[in-house]
C-alpha cells in the first residue's frame, strides 16, 4: 500500500496511473522540473488524501450512489458529446472507460457528502444578500446604476454566496477529518514515486 485510511487502501501503482492520467508534463532531466514534479506529486497526494477523507465520511453518513444514478449522470454528460466525441475524449486523456466511471461516482458522491455535511445547515439571509449586492452589482465600474434588479440577482448570489461558505466549511471539517481519522502513508514506497532528494533543492 501507498497510504491507507480505514478500510481504504491506494497502492502505489494506484497513485502513479492516477497521477499520470491527470498530468501531462513533458519528460525533462532539469533540476527545475524534477522540483516542480516532486511539488506536483505532493499536491497531488494531498488532495488523494482529502477525497479518502470524504470517501470515509460518506460512510459514516450512510450515503451512497445506486447504479441508476450513476448511469443517469453518465447519460446526462454523454448527450452534450456528438456521436464518437466521448470515446475519442477518454483516448485523448489516455484513461478507460472503466475508470472515467469510477471516477465520475466517486465525484458525486463527495458532492452528495458536501451537501449533506456541510451545506444543509447554512443560512443566508437577506442582509447577506444586499450586502453582497450593494458591494458587487448596485453600479457598474464607471459608477453608473446597474440595469440589474435585486431580485433578478438573487438566485445568483444566493448561489455564489453558499458556495462560497461551504467551501470555508470544507476547509474547517478536513482539518477536523485529519484528526479524526489515522492516515497511514508507507514511506518507501512514497520515496520511490518522489524519487531521490539527493541533488534537489
Amino acid at each position: 500500500y501507498l497510504v491507507r485510511i480505514g478500510s481504504q487502501v491506494v497502492t502505489a501503482g494506484d497513485f502513479s496511473r492516477s497521477f499520470e492520467a491527470e498530468n501531462s508534463m513533458d519528460a525533462n532531466d532539469s533540476l527545475e522540473y524534477k522540483d516542480t514534479l516532486k511539488d506536483a506529486k505532493l499536491l497531488f497526494l494531498s488532495q488523494m488524501i482529502e477525497e479518502m477523507f470524504m470517501l470515509e465520511r460518506a460512510k459514516e453518513l450512510d450515503i451512497r450512489i445506486s447504479d441508476d444514478q450513476l448511469a443517469n449522470a453518465v447519460a446526462q454528460i454523454k448527450k452534450d458529446y456528438p456521436e464518437d466525441s466521448f470515446n475519442n475524449m477518454l483516448l485523448e486523456q489516455v484513461i478507460s472507460y472503466c475508470a472515467w466511471e469510477k471516477k465520475l461516482k466517486t465525484r458525486i458522491l463527495i458532492e452528495k457528502v458536501i451537501e449533506k455535511d456541510l451545506g444543509a445547515g447554512l443560512k443566508i439571509s437577506h442582509a447577506d444578500i444586499s450586502d453582497y449586492y450593494e458591494k458587487h452589482y448596485n453600479k457598474d465600474v464607471a459608477g453608473n446604476e446597474s440595469n440589474y434588479s435585486l431580485e433578478d440577482l438573487k438566485d445568483l448570489i444566493f448561489k455564489h454566496l453558499r458556495r462560497e461558505k461551504i467551501e470555508t466549511a470544507y476547509k474547517i471539517r478536513i482539518s477536523e477529518l485529519i484528526k479524526k481519522y489515522k492516515v497511514g502513508i508507507n514511506k518507501p514506497e512514497w520515496e520511490k514515486i518522489i524519487g531521490s532528494s539527493e541533488g534537489s533543492r
